[in-house]
């Protein structure tokens, strides 16, 4: 399996992510990317985005993350399992708590050590929701998980690591609810 040359396959232009954001804003959800380079994130400041996330693999491209920081939007910064970036990163920044396993195993998320007090919330690529919820109910306000149509009638790199539309609306249910179960 040559991961890159599917990645590589499943690469969107900037039409595709016009369309994307086009689509979102039609049914009123805010639409939201992340961003790998330089060019891309000239797009999403193009298309007026409200924030911008950095995947892990990204928290090595110190001037990215710079840059991202510099547009003075709220910046979400996936962790590599919480470990901090070798360098201060200046501006309204949120950590994610992340394991970059695709899909992630239940066992390596290791929940029970995080504090999200120090963390505004988690990334997920878990195939369902159960890790999203535990770290809902740990006082995360954030949560990322990577969404998909059918994971049976569909194919891109993410879609083992992705939740469904049923998973997505339970998720979101149980988001609203939890402040007033946790009390």
């Amino acid at each position: 399996r040559n991961l890159y040359k599917e990645v590589k396959q499943t690469k969107l232009s900037f039409e595709q992510v016009t369309w994307l954001k086009e689509t979102c804003e039609d049914i009123g959800v805010e639409f939201m990317a992340s961003t790998f380079d330089k060019e891309r994130l000239g797009w999403l400041e193009e298309l007026g985005v409200k924030r911008h996330k950095a995947g892990v693999r990204a928290t090595s491209d110190r001037r990215l993350l710079e840059e991202m920081a510099a547009t003075s939007k709220e910046v979400f910064v996936s962790l590599n399992k919480g470990k901090p970036l070798g360098f201060l990163l200046r501006g309204n920044i949120k950590y994610l708590y992340c394991v970059p396993q695709y899909p992630t195993p239940a066992a390596k998320f290791k929940l029970s050590k995080v504090d999200f007090s120090k963390f505004s919330g988690l990334s997920s690529h878990y195939p369902g929701i159960e890790p999203a919820m535990i770290a809902i109910s740990k006082g995360a306000k954030v949560i990322e998980v990577h969404f998909c149509l059918s994971r049976k009638k569909l194919y891109n790199p993410d879609i083992t690591s992705s939740v469904e539309p049923d998973e997505l609306k339970r998720l979101v249910k149980f988001a609203k609810q939890a402040p007033e179960i946790l009390g």
